[in-house]
């Protein structure tokens, strides 16, 4: 069973797509990898746009303590 050895298993379906069978688990951690190349490709984006120039400097708001 895909939950035991954690394999990943395809099923086939005539006249219809194709599905997959996996753990929990396994779909979880697929699922915070691509979260984190989408993160990681919005960084490469926001550093690129400072790099050409499009980057806006502001003032740091200050806490006030309570």
């Amino acid at each position: 069973m895909a939950t035991d050895s954690n394999e990943t298993v395809i099923v086939t379906r005539k006249d219809e797509k194709n599905v997959v069978l996996m753990s929990l688990n396994k779909y979880n951690k697929h699922e915070k990898a691509a979260r984190n190349v989408e993160y990681l490709a919005m960084i490469d984006r926001g550093i690129a746009q400072l790099e050409a120039g499009k980057g806006q400097q502001h003032e740091l708001i200050e806490a006030e303590d309570e």
